[in-house]
């Protein structure tokens, strides 16, 4: 049986490097933006609209977009629930495959019909903070201020995508195999935290 890891995260836990090490440390394929290139060379829809719209619950801005052109692809194939069905799609194909870990994008719910090893990494929001203002680069820099108005906001849009497509709420909880604080154990301690995990599992059985 395939292991297929979904990781949910809040903006800065490091969900994203956790992924990427585990995927290297258990030699198996790791899936993140190249989702999106995917997707977008499957149907052919405009890869930086799809970016844009990246874990965005439909909003007024749906309606404007009837008529514009995207990609070469009239706009009513291009609204924001058509790009969920056709990532999905997307995921679906990639776990068909075999082993892999996936980050964000509801995978958890888009492979809910599969066994599958579901995580959720957070932290407190000043941890957090912290460590996306030492991953930007110089000519990046901003406040902490500024940087934790930005996580929040990226949250609160991820929350409201999670909850309009599953019909459940976004965060820690049972939706989850394990719900990881990395400002408690860090990256590290998460990633030997998941392989222990890992070592033990059934696949859901």
């Amino acid at each position: 049986m395939s292991l297929i890891i979904t990781i949910g995260r809040q903006n800065g836990s490091g969900g994203r490097e956790i992924g990427k090490r585990l995927a290297t440390d258990l030699d198996i394929a790791f899936y993140d933006n190249n989702l999106l290139a995917l997707t977008a060379q499957r149907t052919n829809f405009d890869l930086q609209y799809m970016e844009k719209r990246e874990e965005r619950a439909p909003g007024l801005w749906a309606s404007f977009a009837l008529g514009v052109p995207m990609g070469g692809i009239s706009a009513p194939t291009v609204l924001p629930d058509n790009l969920f069905q056709e990532q999905a799609e997307t995921i679906k194909s990639v776990a068909a495959e075999g082993g892999c870990v996936i980050v964000g994008r509801a995978s958890n719910y888009v492979l809910r019909d599969i066994p599958t090893l579901d995580i959720f990494v957070y932290a407190p929001i000043k941890d957090r903070v912290e460590r996306k203002l030492s991953l930007l680069p110089p000519e990046e820099k901003c406040s902490f201020e500024e940087m934790k108005k930005k996580l929040i906001a990226a949250d609160k849009a991820r929350a409201k995508f999670y909850s309009y497509y599953t019909g459940m709420n976004w965060g820690p909880g049972e939706a989850f195999d394990l719900n990881i604080n990395t400002g408690k154990i860090g990256v590290e301690g998460a990633v030997e935290v998941i392989k222990a995990y890992v070592a033990g599992w059934k696949g859901g059985e």
